[in-house]
């Protein structure tokens, strides 16, 4: 018996002990594929501290070295949106399994003089350049405020047929980029005329006197078709988030113009409860869940409270914005400061009608003495 047990073992241990060591060696060499390396060089930089974030939080911090070199190690099995942040300047950078990309950088001017080399450059480079072309056709856009909308229709038509065309031309000479790729850089791409095209008939209400709602064409808005409202790994990318705010203002500031019996047109509307009231419906009607919608709830909320200072409007608003809240991220923070909001409110009206009651008695002490 024990001589068959050892001719077992002596048969059996060699192949347990092989396939042990195989499923060690893919552990490793998976491990091995996940790594990624983020490094670079930034000069001139006053601070030396390079803080490396995903979405809100920060993840990892290095110190420059004294050749103003930096390197993150990341261990991660899918692609990710980083960014990094540096004397109060910072970048995103996209990053997939077993990249290695290395970025430069004058912090004398940090946008301008950035470059990357190494895998996913190319993507990288394709994202900081769009974004740095954004500003510029950011003053462009300030000219076609005060056109009629068939006009403005007609410029930013043009602009978004180069645009997409710069898109096109991107994919075709980067035909293996994975979905989350291409994503962000559509994004990077078409967030900006999107974007302007939503903040159009705010400005030129403000800028020409004129309210365009009911005067612009039919096919005015036919781009949001092919937005993805809900995209969760583009959550934290700014240009998609402050497209994302702008598109729901105008929603409620369209809302509010076809609903309302004024005609004032020199009213501030962000100084109309009814106009942040109508963002909280709009939010949850369009965002089901996730870190975009508590961050646009967040948005809307802080809005509110900076241009509303009515104690009535305000606890209506909070009402309806915790009744949305419930499972929100932000939800604690957001209760802290509805609390100090009110507190403050109490505050001010206590110092005015104390400021009113110093006031009555000077008045009457000085009544009294020009009657003597």
């Amino acid at each position: 018996m024990k001589s068959f047990i050892k001719k077992i073992l002596v048969l059996v241990l060699p192949i347990v002990i092989f396939g042990l060591s195989l499923m060690s060696c893919n552990s490793c060499q998976t491990k091995q594929q996940n790594q990624t390396y983020f490094g670079g060089y930034l000069v001139n930089s006053k601070d030396s501290l390079v803080i490396l974030y995903l979405n809100d939080k920060a993840v990892d911090s290095v110190v420059l070295d004294k050749d103003k070199t930096f390197s993150f190690s990341i261990d991660t099995n899918t692609e990710k949106l980083y960014h990094f942040a540096i004397d109060q300047e910072y970048h995103y950078v996209y990053l997939e399994p077993g990249d290695s990309l290395t970025v430069f950088a004058n912090l004398l001017d940090f946008k301008k003089t950035m470059s990357f080399s190494g895998k996913d450059a190319i993507v990288n480079t394709y994202i900081t350049s769009q974004l740095e072309e954004n500003e510029s056709f950011r003053e462009v856009f300030k000219k076609f405020h005060r056109m009629s909308p068939k006009d403005f229709k007609q410029k930013t038509d043009s602009v978004r047929r180069v645009k997409e065309q710069e898109y096109v031309d991107f994919l075709k000479a980067n035909p293996t980029l994975s979905e989350k790729a291409k994503a962000i850089t559509q994004v990077s791409t078409m967030s900006l005329v999107n974007k302007e095209i939503e903040l159009y008939p705010f400005m030129h209400q403000r800028k020409m006197n004129e309210c365009v709602v009911n005067k612009l064409p039919k096919d005015f808005y036919d781009y949001r078709s092919d937005i993805d409202f809900n995209n969760t790994f583009l959550a934290y990318f700014r240009p998609y988030y402050s497209y994302m705010v702008m598109f729901i203002n105008n929603l409620s500031f369209t809302t509010y113009r076809k609903n309302s019996k004024q005609h004032d047109l020199s009213e501030d509307i962000n100084k109309v409860p009814d106009f942040h009231i109508n963002k909280l419906g709009i939010i949850d009607s369009i965002f089901g869940s996730g870190d975009l919608r508590d961050a646009l709830f967040r948005n809307a909320a802080y809005a509110f409270l900076f241009h509303i200072q009515d104690e009535t409007s305000s606890r209506n608003y909070v009402n309806l914005y915790d009744g949305f809240n419930q499972e929100s991220k932000h939800r604690e923070e957001l209760n802290q400061v509805f609390a100090k909001y009110f507190c403050i409110y109490r505050r001010e009206i206590f110092l005015l009608i104390l400021i009113l009651l110093l006031l009555i008695k000077k008045q009457f002490v000085l009544r009294i003495h020009l009657a003597q």
